[in-house]
């Protein structure tokens, strides 16, 4: 079964690609065929039938097929082709001999191709005019006739086929590429199900977020195309993806309320692992179950959240940058952007002095007073492995997701970036496995028969466990 997953796995994995392979079947298609074309020369081909026989064997049938089978070693060797291009004034023969005996006679069919008719003709005429002077001592008896003269050839045995050949260099690109792709998706060292997050990662899962079609997310808009994030207070966005983060969200209350912690950092290894998306999402399940969420942009170098939440900033508006360079006020930098509540600190500039900014007198004071009005509050951060941001943010964090894409980030890479919050002291809470996909088209599964078996038995089962601790 897990073979068959690891194998779906790696063809999901093609089809993503599949423009590109097709692309570059095309190119190899158009490159390759060209040089095929050149390089092609037609052949042409003449045949004569010839009987042998010994005079001395009598009609005996297997002494003929005998004399036949000397006789086709004679003309195919090298002694022989050597005098007819002695005769033809040239150093090799033009052409290319085949001479092959007629099942259960003592006939033998003599075959000459080349480039040009008049070549394969000069060859065949030049073998049977010298092939008595090579023979003379091997077959003395033996008798030769022409039972069906060569002919001139007129057309090529076989002519260029140009969309033949084409196809077959695009199928044979294609299928080589693919082949290649499938190899190395397939042992690919990286997180290809939720099973392995426990068996390779240093860290557990905290849980699972399933593929959500992408295509929901695009709005056609009078003269453009507008792309929104997958909000899970979108009308578009299906039950199954907004039920995920509701019960994401009860475990993570679950996790930080035991030891008030407020502050909690998502991150992650690379880009595109789907930090960003998991963070709002989780603020704005929190910000519907009644909480005071403050979602905290730190991404400075590569901010996201004013997309995903579809937030404009003018040149004279207050962004985090300026209240962390101690030029602005947090109460003018921070908007309330949803119905719920839910609070943001961000902004729309990117700041090459990103990691200056963070360390500064002023944003530490800053990180120290974020909290003091809001239940939670949810750092989103750059990837670990392109900046040193995240490190110093760790710091003011009381907990910490780590967002892994499955088929992202290496398993190497993702163990080091969980020793990396581990050694900061901030308590990681686990592993949120992104855009899970199962199927061969489609990864979403059922709501009956993948989120109530990812989280155990929901809220209840911790608060069960918790009661039994209480009693004891």
């Amino acid at each position: 079964m897990t073979e068959q997953i690891y194998f779906t796995n790696s063809i999901r994995q093609i089809l993503k690609y599949w423009t590109i392979i097709v692309m570059a079947g095309l190119i190899a298609a158009f490159g390759l065929g060209i040089v095929a074309s050149r390089i092609y020369r037609p052949q042409f081909e003449t045949q004569a039938i010839i009987v042998v026989y010994n005079k001395s064997a009598g009609s005996s049938v297997n002494s003929a097929q005998e004399t036949a089978e000397v006789f086709r070693e004679v003309i195919t060797s090298s002694v022989l082709q050597k005098k007819v291009a002695q005769a033809m004034g040239v150093e090799s023969l033009p052409g290319t001999i085949s001479c092959a005996n007629i099942p259960n006679t003592n006939m033998i069919t003599l075959k000459v191709q080349a480039s040009a008719p008049q070549d394969a003709m000069l060859v065949m005429n030049g073998i049977l005019d010298n092939y008595e002077n090579v023979s003379a001592q091997l077959l003395v008896n033996m008798v030769l006739q022409v039972l069906e003269e060569p002919q001139v050839p007129m057309q090529a045995t076989e002519a260029y086929d140009e969309w033949n050949v084409l196809g077959k260099i695009f199928l044979g690109t294609v299928a080589g590429i693919a082949s290649i792709l499938a190899f190395y998706f397939y042992f690919r060292d990286d997180i290809k199900s939720e099973e392995q997050v426990e068996k390779k990662l240093d860290t557990k899962l905290f849980g699972a977020v399933y593929h959500e079609n992408m295509k929901k997310g695009f709005h056609i808009l009078p003269h453009k195309k507008k792309k929104t994030g997958i909000l899970v207070t979108s009308p578009v966005t299906s039950f199954g993806y907004t039920e995920t983060f509701q019960k994401l969200c009860m475990k993570l209350e679950y996790k930080v309320a035991r030891k008030n912690q407020k502050v909690i950092l998502v991150t992650s290894v690379q880009e595109n692992e789907g930090k960003s998306t998991v963070s709002v999402n989780l603020a704005l399940s929190l910000a519907k179950r009644g909480k005071r969420v403050l979602l905290v942009d730190v991404d400075l170098r590569k901010p996201a959240q004013f997309k995903l939440l579809g937030q404009t900033y003018g040149r004279d508006s207050i962004q985090i940058g300026d209240v962390l360079a101690g030029k602005g006020n947090m109460e003018d930098a921070v908007r309330k952007v949803s119905e719920d509540g839910l609070l943001l600190l961000g902004g729309s500039r990117s700041y090459k002095n990103a990691t200056k900014l963070l360390v500064s007198r002023a944003a530490g004071q800053v990180f120290d007073q974020l909290a003091d009005d809001v239940d939670y509050v949810i750092l989103d951060t750059p990837p670990l492995y392109l900046a040193a941001d995240t490190e110093e943010m760790l710091q003011y964090a009381d907990s910490a997701l780590l967002v892994v894409r499955q088929n992202g980030a290496k398993v190497k890479d993702i163990n080091d970036a969980v020793d990396i919050v581990k050694s900061s002291g901030c308590v990681l809470l686990g592993c949120v496995l992104n855009d899970v996909e199962n199927g061969l088209l489609d990864g979403a599964v059922p709501y009956s028969d993948g989120y109530r078996q990812r989280y155990g038995y929901g809220y209840g089962y911790y608060k069960k466990q918790k009661e039994s601790k209480e009693q004891a």
